[in-house]
C-alpha cells in the first residue's frame, strides 16, 4: 500500500505485506513493514508444525498450524458458507496465536470492472487485536459465485479506506 500525489506529501503510507502459505493455505511465513507517517513497525514470522517465532526472537511452542490474515482470506474460498454463519480458525499476525472469527453477511452488488457482482460481506475479528486500521475493522466483500475479494474497506483515523479489486 502506498500513497501517491499530494496526499503523500500529508501523511506519506508506504507499506509492504508478504504471505507464504502451504497448499491447505495454512502460513510459512508472514512479513509486515509498516511505514506511515512517523509511525515505522517491522515484523517478520516463521510458522512452522511445532513453534511460531518471530525476527526479534520470540518464540511459541503450537500444537497446531495457522494461518495469518491473509492466507485466511485465501482459505475462505475453500470453504462452504452462507449469510449470517460464522467461522472460526487458529490464526496468527501478531501478539500471541488466537483465532480468528469471521461473521458472514449478505454483502449486496458491488459494481465491479466486470460489472455488478452479488457478494457475501465477510467481518473478521480477533480478540484483543485490531486487524487493520486504527478501529481495526475490516470489511472484505467476496463474489458470491468464486469467493474472490471484490471490495476491501476499513476505517483508519482519518477517514476510511477502500481497495477496490479490477
Amino acid at each position: 500500500m502506498k500513497t501517491k500525489g499530494i496526499f503523500s506529501k500529508i501523511y506519506p503510507v508506504n507499506d509492504y505485506y508478504r504471505s507464504v502459505s502451504r497448499g491447505d493455505f495454512t502460513s510459512i511465513l508472514y512479513e509486515r513493514n509498516i511505514s506511515e507517517g512517523r509511525y515505522k513497525a517491522y515484523v517478520k514470522i516463521e510458522y512452522y508444525d511445532d513453534s511460531i517465532i518471530y525476527s526479534d526472537g520470540r518464540k511459541y511452542i503450537v500444537k497446531t498450524r495457522y494461518y495469518d490474515l491473509f492466507s485466511a482470506i485465501f482459505m475462505m474460498r475453500n470453504i462452504v458458507f452462507n449469510v449470517n454463519d460464522s467461522i472460526s480458525f487458529p490464526v496468527h499476525t501478531g501478539g500471541s496465536p488466537s483465532f480468528i472469527k469471521i461473521k458472514i453477511y449478505d454483502g449486496g452488488k458491488i459494481e465491479t470492472g466486470k460489472g455488478e457482482i452479488e457478494t457475501f460481506l465477510l467481518v473478521p475479528s480477533i480478540k484483543d487485536e485490531r486487524i487493520f486500521g486504527k478501529d481495526g475493522e475490516l470489511k472484505i466483500y467476496v463474489s458470491k459465485e468464486e469467493k474472490i475479494p471484490v471490495l476491501i474497506k476499513s476505517k483508519l483515523f482519518f477517514g476510511e479506506i477502500s481497495f477496490i479489486i479490477k
